[in-house]
Formats: structure tokens, sequence, C-alpha cells
């Protein structure tokens, strides 16, 4: 028995390579001492790298407790891809700007068979008032390591740095003049678009996924407040000509978010991941499965987002004489895992607000810029 795409088995066993892990390395991070460290096997999905800020209403000011001062302190979360070998420990360090530490955690690292996913987290779930909380602002770094004590490993699996910015919340009071929100800015994400298929795979119970059809798969970032999957629909054209929607024949699911404790707030970023229902990479019986074949309608390919019925993000890709979708090598280039591919997105219109659209150039992956990655 097969399981059909609209049953949403967990997602994330779709990404899986295969089973091993993957040369990966990082590039100096700038305002950081470089570190003469060999580079180290690892499944880290780069781009499930999510840094965010806890807010504290109330801050350590000199020796004393001020209850009208706000301050923060980072979290961060992220896959691997196993096998995690036996006896590793994951840990993340933050780095105060200028390269003073900061903050460590060390990460509760899960034994990951050989193929599967595993997710780390640190910075979740700590008591308010141990928090190593502080008020400023800027550009931080940090370094996500791995030791093993059974044979003496100790290196550093991903390096980068991220912005934190603020704004004011509540009434211009002297008594609120210290109320700010803090959060990451993460404005490099939006241009970044991902177009795939899911992978086939076996599950614990032996049962077979993807192996006889593929649907085609797209996921975007977004800014703005109160944002749903609701607000969100992707047509999918074909040398021109409109072939399908999610609206009509797809799904539209939150795949991430990063939200900041205010309402309302534009500051808030959400990875939407659209399927195409009746578009498949490839479908070995078509009765089953009927629909839109990539594999035999090789060509150029546009999907068009439209965001509170604006458009609002357009991604092109081709399928190429082999039915696949053709590999620009941003992926393969820059070690990103998994079987999305990374393509540049056009973002249109103002439904994101604000945004800075040369970020992409220099903070992309937490300063880890993509190779070969341009936008007109």
């Amino acid at each position: 028995m097969r399981k059909k795409s609209n049953d949403h088995p967990v997602f994330a066993l779709a990404l899986l390579l295969g089973s091993g892990w993957v040369l990966t390395g990082t590039p100096p991070v700038q305002g950081q001492a470089s570190e003469a460290s060999p580079i180290l096997e690892t499944g880290i999905f780069k781009t499930s790298i999510r840094i965010s800020t806890t807010v504290r209403h109330w801050a350590i000011i000199g020796d004393h407790r001020d209850e009208d001062a706000w301050s923060w302190a980072p979290r961060l979360k992220f896959n691997v891809l196993g096998p995690i070998p036996s006896g590793s420990q994951f840990s993340v360090e933050f780095f105060m700007p200028g390269g003073r530490p900061w903050v460590k955690y060390d990460l509760r690292t899960p034994a990951v068979d050989a193929g599967k996913v595993g997710n780390l987290e640190g910075g979740y779930g700590i008591p308010y008032n141990e928090l190593r909380a502080i008020r400023e602002t800027g550009t931080f770094t940090f370094k996500i390591q791995i030791r093993n004590e059974l044979n003496g490993a100790n290196t550093t699996a991903f390096a980068g740095r991220f912005i934190v910015k603020k704004f004011h919340v509540g009434p211009d009071l002297p008594k609120t003049r210290e109320n700010f929100e803090y959060y990451v800015d993460h404005d490099w994400q939006l241009p970044i678009g991902y177009c795939w298929y899911p992978r086939p795979y076996r599950s614990a119970d032996g049962v077979d996924y993807y192996d006889d059809y593929a649907p085609l798969l797209a996921a975007f970032w977004f800014k703005g407040a109160a944002t749903t999957e609701r607000d969100f629909a992707a047509y999918l054209f074909h040398e021109g000509k409109e072939v399908s929607n999610t609206k009509s024949h797809g799904h539209v699911v939150n795949d991430s978010a990063i939200s900041t404790a205010a309402v309302n707030s534009p500051y808030e970023y959400l990875l939407a991941r659209f399927e195409f229902t009746d578009v498949f990479a490839f479908a070995r019986d078509e009765r089953a499965h009927p629909g839109y074949y990539l594999d035999k309608n090789p060509g150029v390919y546009e999907i068009k987002v439209l965001r509170q019925g604006r458009l609002a993000r357009v991604l092109r890709f081709t399928i190429g004489a082999n039915g696949k979708i053709a590999d620009n090598g941003i992926a393969t280039s820059n070690g990103i895992l998994g079987p999305r591919l990374v393509f540049p997105a056009d973002v249109l219109g103002d439904t994101d607000g604000g945004w800075d659209n040369l970020a992409w150039r220099t903070e992309a992956l937490y300063g880890n810029p993509l190779q070969g990655f341009s936008l007109p």
C-alpha cells in the first residue's frame, strides 16, 4: 500500500538524500577569529537553521532588575541528517558584536540512524531568570560545534552571523521608553525560492512513499504580520500557459515561521510550502494519479504566487529533456542537503512591507552568501 501526496507523511523524511553524512565547509565569518580546524563530515541542513529571539519583559541593569526595560536572548534550531556518530554532542556558542563570548548551549543530541532526520534546538524552555539576556543590538556571530569524547573530535560544523534589530512597543511614555521587541532580521530569505519533488523512501513500518509518483513542491519566505496559509495561492505556467494552481488542486502549509511576541508585527517571517496535487514529476500509474506530467512536458516553467490576491513571487525553472528539474548547481555548490533546489525568486509588490532587497548578497545563510546565486 502506497501513500498518496494528500496524506501528508512527516515532511522532514521526504528530504532524505540517503544514508551517510556529507562534506560541508563554512567560510570564515567576518569579525570572528578563524579556526584552523578540519572540515567536519556533517549532516546539517543549512537551510533549516533558524535563529530567533526570546524577549524578556525586564532587564538586569547594573546590579538591579529593571521592570521597565526589556531584554532578549538567542534561540536556535536546525535539522541534521543521520547517522550521528555514537557519543557525539552538538553545542552552539554565541558571540557579542566584536567577538566577545556571550552564551553557550549544549544541545540535546538524539541518536539518529543513517538516513533519518534529527531535530536539535537550543535556548528554548529556559526560565526567564536564567536567561543571559541583553539589550544590545547589531551583528552577532555564532558557531555550531560537535564534539565526541570517544574519539577526541571537537570542531566547528557551521559558523555564521545574524543581525538583531528592535522596535518600540506600546505608548510613548517615560515608563515604557525601554519597551523594545527584539528580532533577527531575515530579509535575506525573501528572494530565495525552492522547487523540488520528494525523494522515495520507506517508513519504519515498511510503507513506500513516492516510489511510483512524486508531486511538484515549491516554497518561499514571506515577511509581514498575521500571515496565514489562506493568504496564498501558487499558479504554475508552462511556456506561458497556466497548467495548474494550488487554489483548485493543491495545498499551502506553514513550513516554518519566525515570529515576534508583539501583535501585528511587520517583522515576522513565514516559509510557505506549496504542493501541486495534480502536477507530477512522474507517475507510473496515470490512472491512479491523473494530472499533468512534467517528465512528458520539458521546457520553461514559472511559479507565480498571489498573496492576498496580489502578485508577490515569481520563480522560473526548466524541465530538461530527461524529464527532471534542471539543476542550476546552487544547492550543490553550497553544500545544501536534500532534494530542494535553490532558485532566485522575484519579490514583487508591497505585501512584504519594507525590506532590504540587497541583504541576500552578504547575509544569506547567516553570512555565508550563496555561490552562483544572483538576481536581475
